[in-house]
């Protein structure tokens, strides 16, 4: 249905349940994504506990028993829960640059995740006593997650943005048709005042002639009188 065709509640409802649909892929996605990037079971992951600035020595230790020692420390709940912060702080970070005002590109989004991204790796630096590998990995992180939220938050479907440049090339074909139009009949209206004024000079030119021709015609009467009286 078009968006003429509901009211304006429902309007309002469909908008906040398409927001709660992106929301929750968008955390669901930043979810999955920490622990594919942070697992042991991975060989990144598993460089980067090994890298981590802690006293504990995982070099041999097995994969499972890194992930039991993570979850110890961070567990789902919690995961889950930094998830949701990621999400909210993407979408506060968005307003306040001025998504909600106007569109922006895929590269726009891409070059403000690249900077942020680039902020959050001088904190980590400091954090991870200046741990090449292990910035690197956070930092990718960081970016990537952002970029693939606010990539989920704004994404618009083609479709509607075609038929929206759509109506308003239309728009613009009817006006320059119109215009063009109002331009013929003002041309048009311009030729026929000039032939209307060309055709009373020459009426005027008539007219002239005919007095002459009356007033050459009364002097020769007068003349012939004259002469025969």
């Amino acid at each position: 249905m078009e968006s003429e065709e509901v009211n304006e509640s429902e309007q309002k409802l469909r908008k906040w349940l398409v927001f709660g649909y992106r929301y929750a892929w968008a955390v669901f996605l930043s979810w999955q994504m920490f622990d594919f990037l942070f697992s042991p079971i991975w060989m990144h992951g598993y460089l980067w506990s090994l890298n981590l600035p802690i006293d504990n020595d995982f070099s041999d230790k097995s994969a499972g028993y890194i992930i039991d020692h993570q979850l110890r420390r961070v567990g789902r709940k919690e995961r889950l829960f930094d998830s949701f912060l990621v999400v909210s702080f993407t979408i506060l970070i968005l307003k306040l640059i001025g998504y909600a005002e106007r569109n922006f590109t895929v590269w726009e989004l891409l070059r403000i995740s690249m900077i942020l991204g680039a902020f959050a790796s001088l904190a980590r630096c400091t954090q991870t006593k200046q741990r090449l590998f292990t910035v690197l990995h956070d930092v990718f992180f960081i970016y990537f997650n952002i970029f693939t939220t606010g990539l989920i938050m704004t994404m618009h479907l083609p479709e509607k943005e075609q038929k929206e440049e759509q109506e308003g090339k239309e728009l613009e074909d009817e006006l320059f048709t119109l215009s063009s139009h109002n331009q013929e009949e003002t041309e048009e209206d311009a030729e026929v005042k000039e032939q209307n004024e060309e055709q009373l000079k020459l009426n005027d030119q008539v007219i002239k002639q005919n007095l002459k021709a009356t007033a050459f015609n009364k002097s020769s009467i007068r003349k012939r009188s004259v002469v025969s009286g």
